[in-house]
């Protein structure tokens, strides 16, 4: 396992320059973030549901991998009985944004600021992403928490209009498949 994310470290980093102009270098912290995702996860989506503003939780399941421009994100949930749901993205994270592409709906592309890179140990740790999106046709103020622990993660989206305050729109927690096991410190 150690040997697989070295080459994924070292193969985003690779991928990312190429695809970033010289003068805007990936930041280590993005590299190690983008390496320690890597993984089949699952758990809950959680959404609200507008018309009740009660909460649904859904059973979820994610594969993250590297792609020539960053990451590659399957999403699959099940949605009622006999219907299942797949999703594909792709992000990309830079110092400066964090880009999801719908890759099944290109035109619905995000890009939102990122806070908390600088922060993060061996790629783990929690970023903010701000921006905007469209929700009921309409645009909304969003901020994501994403939170990345060794094998836990969780993302929470928030959405306001203008002069309303932040609400929750919908959340995954996700546990990594194969857990990734650290060796405790050594005795003295």
């Amino acid at each position: 396992m150690k040997i697989f994310l070295a080459l994924a470290l070292a193969c985003s980093a690779s991928l990312q320059a190429q695809s970033i102009p010289e003068e805007a270098p990936i930041a280590p912290a993005v590299t190690a973030f983008e390496a320690a995702l890597v993984g089949r996860w699952s758990g809950v989506l959680e959404y609200r549901d507008y018309q009740t503003n009660g909460r649904t939780k859904l059973p979820t399941w994610s594969s993250i991998s590297l792609s020539h421009t960053g990451l590659t994100w399957q999403y699959t949930y099940d949605d009622g009985p006999n219907k299942q749901v797949v999703e594909n993205l792709a992000v990309t994270v830079t110092p400066a944004s964090y880009k999801v592409v719908n890759t099944d709906k290109p035109a619905d592309a995000t890009t939102s600021s990122v806070a908390g890179l600088d922060a993060l140990k061996n790629g783990r740790g929690t970023l903010v992403l701000t921006g905007t999106i469209q929700e009921n046709n309409h645009p909304v103020e969003a901020r994501t928490t994403l939170t990345l622990r060794r094998n836990l993660l969780e993302i929470v989206k928030e959405t306001r209009a203008a002069g309303e305050e932040f609400k929750f729109r919908d959340g995954y927690t996700l546990t990594r498949l194969t857990p990734l096991y650290e060796a405790p410190p050594a005795a003295h």
